[in-house]
């Protein structure tokens, strides 16, 4: 029986044509009446428009709906005002000399010894990188 369903469902093309030409019923085809909704069913829109990319968001949007604070943008921030803060070039200079002697000292593995008898750049380099000045 599914083979006669099949074949009676399948037309040629001449009996498709002579349905379209005719005009008359496509057969397996159901005829949809158009529905108009009721206004007042109608939902007004809610969503915020989107923020431009030069636009600074507060917030980032998650998955689920939720919502974090962007605490990148705030680290960056605090991260750029400690460079404001240290950038004359006798600062510069000092560090940039603290940290060459730490690393000759660390490539020379002198380091811990030096650290313990108390040698005065290592343990400034040392004080200055705990304090992130």
């Amino acid at each position: 029986m599914t083979d006669k369903t099949e074949a009676d469902a399948e037309l040629s093309y001449d009996e498709l044509m002579d349905i379209i030409v005719n005009n008359k019923p496509v057969p397996n085809v159901i005829d949809v009446p158009d529905i108009v909704l009721d206004q007042s069913l109608v939902s007004e829109a809610h969503l915020q428009p989107r923020l431009k990319p030069w636009e600074k968001a507060d917030t980032v949007p998650v998955m689920g709906g939720l919502v974090r604070q962007k605490e990148e943008t705030r680290g960056l921030v605090q991260n750029v005002e400690q460079v404001k803060k240290s950038n004359s070039l006798e600062k510069l200079t000092n560090y940039y000399a603290l940290e060459a002697e730490f690393q000759r000292q660390l490539k020379s593995g002198d380091l811990l010894s030096s650290t313990k008898n108390g040698n005065k750049s290592t343990n400034s380099l040392l004080n200055l990188k705990s304090n992130g000045s």
